[in-house]
């Protein structure tokens, strides 16, 4: 129960007796299913895949007994080789870059649309420039005879500003 899918690790030695040549008792584990009355078929069927497939089966009996339903999930993947699993991670590698590559092409249009109007915004601000300097309703008029700056500042440049 320490992972997303609970499962189950059984560890065992497969041993037979009564060996004609050597040692009474070995380790076999081809010899040990067969004397369980496991033979091997085809290349899929072999006396391992016999014996785990009846293993699953006297576990679930044993969970039917208890009320426990196995579920399915169907989630055990085919082992890949090695090229294949690197394949397969490459791929993986290769979405994520194109998503990586798509946020920077946006942030590149972004920033180049910056750049486009930071140039318009520059001559805008020449044309209101020069607006603003030669333009006869922003200039301030010559003081009239004898006004003071304070005068002059009160009356004429504040109200222009």
């Amino acid at each position: 129960m320490d992972e997303a899918t609970p499962h189950l690790h059984i560890d065992f030695v497969p041993f037979t007796t009564g060996s004609k040549r050597g040692l009474d008792t070995r380790v076999s584990l081809k010899q040990a299913l067969a004397a369980q009355g496991f033979k091997g078929g085809s290349r899929g069927d072999t006396e391992w895949s016999q014996w785990v497939q009846s293993e699953k089966e006297n576990l679930a009996a044993v969970m039917g007994r208890h009320g426990i339903e196995w579920e399915h999930k169907g989630t055990h993947e085919k082992h890949l080789s090695v090229l294949d699993y690197k394949k397969q991670e490459r791929e993986k590698e290769v979405i994520q870059l194109e998503g990586q590559i798509s946020e920077k092409k946006e942030e590149f249009q972004v920033l180049s649309d910056r750049v486009e109007n930071y140039g318009k915004g520059m001559e805008n601000l020449k044309t209101l420039e020069q607006v603003l300097d030669t333009s006869p309703e922003y200039q301030l008029p010559e003081p009239q005879g004898f006004m003071s700056a304070k005068s002059y500042r009160n009356k004429v440049a504040e109200p222009l500003v």
